[in-house]
């Protein structure tokens, strides 16, 4: 992730964020990388819908100052 991380970044993206399912989300900017471990005390029913709410939430302080 940390390659394809690279390769996005190198092409002017400021932020990469790849989701990766049960285990969280890897996250590398130019000058730091995350790595977002899932919360696995929640009991998940249903995870439909959890990569849009991800993205919402990530990208709510751009939309809040660009918009």
């Amino acid at each position: 992730m940390d390659e394809i991380a690279g390769v996005l970044l190198s092409c002017g993206i400021k932020t990469v964020v790849i989701k990766n399912g049960k285990n969280g989300c890897f996250i590398k900017t130019k000058e730091n990388v995350y790595t977002i471990p899932t919360y696995n005390k929640a009991r998940r029913v249903d995870t439909i819908g959890a990569g849009d709410i991800l993205l919402r939430a990530l990208s709510a302080p751009y939309w809040t100052e660009h918009v």
